[in-house]
């Protein structure tokens, strides 16, 4: 148990970084020109902004920290750790703004950290052993997730703003979730 102790504080750090990283790049991003879209003239702006290569340091950081920790503790432990970025990037991003989160967005956050604990609980990440999905099952789920990801995709279509960007969120978190 004390073995675990510092990949899971190596793990955490490196989400806080990552999390404080990506929110600095986004507020960063936002203070652009709107013209410039997804562009090179966006990164050329965003190259000449010193607190936009803090977050890039920031992100560095928190990779290093992640590596760190992935290479001294157990993968199925430390890895939904270091994806639990966003219950840090929230609290920061709503200090920066000087605003409280909503309670949606803490309330999705909270959900993250349900899933991802049901996900090491689940795991058993003690050693485990070897365990063999049928190909019926893998169909099953891929089919569950289609529909899902449609469903979600179809809200997120039918939203704008936050909403929106939630529900794709979703379907894009499912998708990532199924790759094998």
């Amino acid at each position: 148990m004390a073995i675990m102790f510092w990949p899971v504080c190596l793990g955490l750090l490196g989400a806080a970084f990552l999390g404080g990283g990506f929110v600095v790049q986004q507020r960063e991003a936002a203070h652009t020109d709107p013209g410039s879209g997804l562009s090179v003239a966006l990164l050329a702006q965003l190259v000449r902004r010193r607190v936009w290569w803090l977050g890039v340091a920031s992100m560095v950081v928190g990779y290093v920290l992640a590596g760190w920790s992935l290479g001294s503790g157990n993968l199925v432990l430390v890895e939904p750790l270091i994806a639990a970025n966003l219950l840090f990037a929230l609290p920061i991003a709503a200090m920066w703004c000087r605003q409280r989160p909503s309670w949606r967005a803490m309330l999705a956050a909270l959900a993250l950290a349900g899933g991802v604990s049901g996900f090491v609980i689940a795991a058993r990440p003690n050693g485990g052993r070897s365990v063999s999905i049928s190909p019926n099952t893998w169909a099953a789920a891929g089919v569950i997730a289609a529909i899902l990801v449609a469903f979600a995709t179809a809200m997120a279509l039918r939203r704008r703003g936050e909403r929106r960007a939630a529900w794709r969120g979703a379907a894009t978190g499912m998708v990532f979730g199924m790759r094998r």
